[in-house]
């Protein structure tokens, strides 16, 4: 599944979201920011 959504979702700034909500890269959420140049926040209850 995760694989899929990467090949899905590559180009259409979804894959930041995927990575907050897996938590499959900390070293990488810091420093992406969503398209409004805001850092965006998960509930733990949201996070896979």
């Amino acid at each position: 599944m995760r694989h899929e959504r990467r090949i899905e979702f590559a180009l259409e700034r979804q894959r930041f979201f995927d990575l907050k909500r897996w938590c499959t890269d900390r070293s990488l959420i810091p420093t992406i920011k969503d398209p409004n140049n805001a850092f965006r926040t998960f509930p733990a209850r949201d996070t896979i």
